[in-house]
């Protein structure tokens, strides 16, 4: 299917530039090292409001981890609770895993349009280098997502921008769909780092063993790197009618620091 999705999207590619409708774009590199000390530098400088000391030195200890390199890549879980700083501190892991093993892209998979759109602001304020436009580093995708430039839009969907923010509905049915429009732009997850948030509720239950075991392959033999997380993640993956093999999934926060929280 990765084969499969690697000729739709020459064929469809060619096929638009034959009739002079291909998407031109300039190609935007993630630069992980280089995203990271402006996401180091975007959290320098946030306010700390009015939440209280300790929930500041929680956030803090967090995002510390967070920048520490994976010791391999693979499958991992993040149960920090709600306030504890999951959008920043996640792709801060995100970005030290694609430094560390050379990943493409990152996706990161949310479960409602209006939550992307605040992790879209947030990752464009904090993760955009210099002279760079927005909108060609971060890509919001879902069905009402607008854009000036016709373009962008369509380098949206077809997930080829550095970082895509999309629902679960997308990521999934890309995972599985056998039509053109969907598969073509499946092969751009290969050699990706993805965060899968409120994953335990991300499909429907009886449909979880099947996707478990694409997320399995996808660490396995497409070299991605994935973070299952909640502020109530259900492991799902240790209940034998979810899963045949016994998957360990560390938790990235460890057990002192998610038990403070």
């Amino acid at each position: 299917r990765f084969a499969l999705s690697c000729l739709v999207d020459a064929d469809h590619a060619d096929t638009a530039r034959h009739y002079g409708n291909s998407v031109d774009f300039e190609t935007i590199h993630l630069l992980p090292e280089h995203r990271l000390a402006r996401l180091d530098t975007y959290i320098n400088l946030l306010s700390t409001g009015n939440a209280t000391s300790e929930r500041n030195e929680i956030r803090e200890s967090f995002y510390r981890i967070c920048r520490e390199t994976p010791e391999s890549r693979g499958l991992y879980s993040c149960s920090m609770p709600v306030g504890t700083g999951k959008t920043t501190s996640v792709m801060a892991n995100l970005l030290v895993a694609a430094n560390r093993f050379n990943l493409r892209k990152i996706f990161v998979v949310l479960p409602f349009t209006n939550i992307i759109d605040q992790s879209v602001n947030i990752y464009r304020a904090s993760l955009r280098l210099n002279n760079e436009r927005p909108e060609t580093v971060v890509a919001a995708h879902h069905h009402r997502a607008e854009y000036e430039d016709p373009n962008l839009m369509a380098a949206s969907f077809l997930w080829d921008l550095p970082i895509t923010v999309t629902t679960a509905v997308q990521f999934f049915e890309t995972l599985a769909s056998n039509r053109p429009a969907s598969l073509r732009k499946l092969h751009n997850l290969a050699g990706s780092a993805i965060f899968i948030y409120e994953a335990h509720a991300a499909l429907p239950s009886h449909l979880w063993p099947q996707a478990w075991q694409w997320l399995q392959d996808l660490v396995k033999n497409w070299g991605c790197h994935i973070v299952l997380g909640s502020g109530s993640l259900a492991r799902f993956w240790e209940l034998p009618e979810f899963s045949e093999n016994n998957v360990i999934v560390p938790e990235i926060a460890g057990e002192e620091l998610y038990k403070r929280a």
